[in-house]
């Protein structure tokens, strides 16, 4: 994969962050509490799905919609989760995964000091749920920031500060086979600027 103005270390930082996560999440509905920690203690966490008919009567995916276009407006409190234990309880309603990450791009916002930056990482690709047959794609947006000392983690001193996910059908032509894990996000590229590996 490509690499635009990026250290190497802020990249594997990137990757690893983001292979972590969706081990994890990929795991099980059980599992994803240990995803608590890659979360800043304020975090945000919102889900859109598409309106199709694969989704009527997903009430997994139901509550936590931002879709206005789909049902009634809901409330701000509807949907956004806040905090981690929320956007925790939010991830472990939705369906068991197995994802495939076909790209990820990355770029490093920049900010008056270096605590402060963050990295925006935009992840696109396809996941099977595993209750049933279903493919769906996914594009998944989050901004990853420095931890506040003293607070650390096992994850590079990085968290996740807003997580957005959108949740689509797959388009015929695309479903062919069923997607396998691929935790480096296969042949996806990564673009960014320099600095961040220095937070």
């Amino acid at each position: 994969p490509g690499c635009i103005n990026m250290d190497e270390k802020s990249k594997g930082l990137m990757q690893a962050f983001v292979t972590k996560y969706f081990k994890l999440f990929d795991q099980g509905r059980g599992r994803r509490e240990f995803l608590d920690e890659m979360y800043q203690r304020e975090a945000c966490f919102s889900l859109c799905y598409e309106h199709a008919p694969s989704f009527q009567d997903k009430g997994c995916y139901g509550p936590l919609n931002r879709n206005l276009t789909v049902g009634a407006v809901p409330s701000k409190s509807d949907i956004m989760r806040v905090g981690r234990s929320n956007i925790i309880h939010a991830l472990k309603t939705l369906p068991e995964t197995r994802h495939n990450l076909e790209t990820i791009d990355a770029i490093v916002l920049p900010a008056a000091l270096p605590q402060h930056k963050l990295m925006q990482v935009s992840i696109r690709g396809r996941f099977m749920e595993n209750s049933e047959t279903s493919i769906r794609h996914f594009h998944r947006v989050i901004l990853i920031a420095p931890l506040i000392p003293p607070q650390q983690n096992a994850h590079g001193g990085v968290a996740i500060t807003n997580d957005m996910l959108y949740v689509g059908e797959l388009v015929q032509q695309q479903q062919a086979g069923s997607p396998q894990h691929q935790g480096g996000g296969g042949g996806g590229s990564v673009h960014g600027s320099p600095g961040w590996g220095g937070v």
